[in-house]
Formats: C-alpha cells, sequence, structure tokens
C-alpha cells in the first residue's frame, strides 16, 4: 500500500503544529512508497498549516562491523529451531520455554521402609501442629524423593479420595 498521510495524521499535524517553528511528521511503510514526510505550523493569524514533502534523500550508512557480525550470530542462531522431547512424551514447539527439571519427579510411600515412612509420618504430625514450617517439611520428604502432599494425604490419596 505505501505510506501516506491518513486523515487521522492530518489532524496530529494540524493540532501539533506550533506557534513557532515546525513540528515533523514521518510515516514509514514496508511496500511501494517507503516514506511520507510532513511538517506543520502555525500561521501568522494561528490557523494549523502542513507541507508534505515531494521527495525525501537517505543518506547512506555505513553499518559497523560489530553490528553486522551480531545480527549474523542472532540469524544463525534462531536459524531453523528444533522440536525437543519435553520428558514427558510430547514435542516442545521451539519457539516456547522448556524449564527442565521443574517438576519433581516423586517415587510412591509404599516404595519406602517401614521406618522412613513412620518418621515421615511424625514429621508430618510436626508439621500439622506448626513445630515444623512447611519449608523445612518438604525438605525432609524431598530427601526421600517423596512428595509432602502424599505424606499429608495418607500415602497417595487425594483430598478427593482418588489416588
Amino acid at each position: 500500500m505505501g505510506a501516506y498521510f491518513s486523515s487521522s495524521d492530518e489532524e496530529t499535524l494540524k493540532e501539533m503544529g506550533p506557534e513557532t517553528g515546525f513540528y515533523p511528521s514521518l510515516v514509514v511503510a514496508t511496500s511501494k512508497t517507503e516514506y511520507a514526510f510532513a511538517v506543520s505550523y502555525k500561521d501568522q493569524y494561528g490557523f494549523p498549516q502542513w507541507i508534505e514533502t515531494e521527495e525525501i534523500h537517505i543518506p547512506a550508512i555505513k553499518v559497523k562491523p560489530e553490528w553486522k557480525a551480531q545480527c549474523e550470530q542472532m540469524a544463525k542462531a534462531n536459524a531453523k529451531p528444533k522440536w525437543q522431547k519435553n520428558g514427558y512424551g510430547s514435542y516442545l514447539n521451539p519457539n516456547q520455554i522448556a524449564i527442565r527439571g521443574a517438576y519433581p519427579t516423586y517415587k510412591s510411600i509404599t516404595q519406602l521402609k517401614d521406618k522412613e515412612v513412620e518418621l515421615l509420618e511424625r514429621l508430618a504430625d510436626e508439621y500439622s501442629s506448626r513445630k515444623m514450617t512447611y519449608v523445612e517439611f518438604k525438605d525432609e520428604c524431598e530427601k526421600y524423593s517423596v512428595n509432602p502432599m502424599d505424606v499429608i494425604n495418607g500415602g497417595g490419596y487425594d483430598l478427593y479420595g482418588g489416588y
């Protein structure tokens, strides 16, 4: 479509025109006419005026080698991301972030020895009676790779009666 001044742009030019000096406005597009440039001002009677240029001359810009190298490095790093397995049997979209190890894997209380179960149940009682903080209780449970909620809920029974 190209760059042009819409009615909104024209209204802005009229509103922003200063009493002295000029208000510049640049519209940029990616196709056809790439730029549209105008300046607005208020004339000697206080009425807004604006003038659009016919042509814009853009000076050649020399790109710094460091900047170019950095852009090439970013383009190479983002060239073709690969789908990765997420550890749960499905694949991650390459545009998404995966946090490895975010979900700890716990073993069942039934895999523990009787003494370990008794210890964890005693610790659960201490936590319930507020002699121990949740963080302390959780740390103790994680020493045995057990979910603290499984200990509190009696070996894997959740609050709704299921496993």
